[in-house]
């Protein structure tokens, strides 16, 4: 049987590139209209024979027009195979057409509102910036981040959770600083010049956790691009699927788990990251760290006697149970995890 090619290949339509480069279009002029501060001359415009009664309106218009290529890039998008939106690359196109546009609409807005040009305001600021309390900023910010991390380490192995909290902290730093900035109006050139080197710090954090993230993205992408059949992938990830549940079951049915048997299912699983998400991949790391406590507290309870002391019994029959409560529940979280990977999807 002829080998199709994968559909989760397939590029966005050709539809949905024009409705997203007309979304841009728009979004970008209302922004130079309204943070540049574009003006009409009407002097020059009637030389051409061209007279613009109602001026003010224009950033109206340019909203409607935003709407409607709003309503169209949806569509386009909709119109797409659900594993070519799936893709990072493609939600991240998505993402930044929809993010230019809010943050257009969000200029308009708050300067109607305010009656500012925020452009002023920001050279205004400039003019006030003091390298040292820049670089104090950017300490705090990178303490705090550091901080974090450490603590983030140490409640949990692994680096999802991390990761995400750390671009949630950059984001939330960025957000506090510009509000603090547009709203309260902060006219001390210390203040500014602290939040400034703390947006700069953010913004590299965030910057470098997202290209990693993107980094790893393709890496795991990348064997996609020799594995054009569908049910190749779909093969050994059930491979995979049955590798797991088999030894969870081994291990529930013999109350133990040896050292050699966890050393061979890493050797088995260590390709997962090709074929699985991060979820699965942390959650093999998370059966094998289990496993190697598992075959440890076995260990030290065989060595107890009746005679051994309370306090020395209790940590090691406390934390036996903890393990196996966790093996317990381990079969139907693999089952749940599994289950969007497995699916046979037409």
């Amino acid at each position: 049987m002829p080998e199709s090619p994968s559909r989760a290949m397939s590029p966005l339509s050709e539809n949905y590139h024009k409705a997203r480069r007309q979304y841009a279009l728009f979004s970008g002029l209302l922004i130079a209209w309204e943070f540049v501060g574009l003006r009409l001359h009407h002097d020059s415009l009637r030389s051409k024979g061209i007279d613009i009664l109602s001026p003010q309106a224009v950033p109206f218009a340019l909203i409607a027009l935003i709407l409607y290529f709003f309503y169209r890039i949806v569509m386009e998008w909709l119109r797409n195979d659900e594993s070519t939106r799936e893709r990072a690359l493609s939600m991240t196109d998505f993402a930044v057409s929809h993010f230019l546009a809010l943050g257009a609409i969000g200029v308009f807005i708050y300067q109607r509102m305010a009656a500012i040009q925020i452009a002023d305001n920001i050279r205004l600021w400039v003019g006030q910036v003091n390298v040292g309390d820049v670089f104090a900023g950017i300490f705090g910010v990178l303490v705090v981040s550091i901080v974090s991390m450490s603590y983030m380490s140490f409640k949990r192995r692994g680096g999802v959770v991390l990761d995400n909290f750390l671009v949630g902290l950059s984001l939330a730093t960025i957000i506090t600083f510009v509000f603090s900035f547009v709203i309260n109006g902060i006219d001390t050139g210390w203040a500014i010049s602290v939040a400034f080197g703390g947006i700069l710090a953010a913004t590299v954090t965030m910057v470098y956790l997202v290209l990693g993230k993107l980094r790893k993205w393709m890496k795991r992408k990348r064997p996609s691009l020799y594995l054009a059949d569908n049910e190749k992938v779909h093969a050994i990830r059930m491979e995979y699927y049955d590798r797991v549940l088999a030894y969870i079951n081994n291990v529930r049915a013999n109350g133990r788990a040896d050292y050699q048997s966890a050393m061979e299912l890493l050797r088995q699983t260590k390709h997962a990251d090709v074929y699985f998400g991060e979820d699965i991949v942390d959650f093999l790391n998370e059966l094998y760290q289990y496993s190697i406590e598992f075959e440890k507290v076995n260990r030290q309870w065989s060595q107890l006697t009746v005679s051994s002391p309370e306090d020395v019994a209790a940590p090691i029959k406390n934390k036996w149970m903890q393990i196996t409560g966790w093996f317990d529940k381990s079969h139907d979280e693999a089952k749940k995890r599994f289950a969007p990977y497995v699916k046979l999807v037409d």
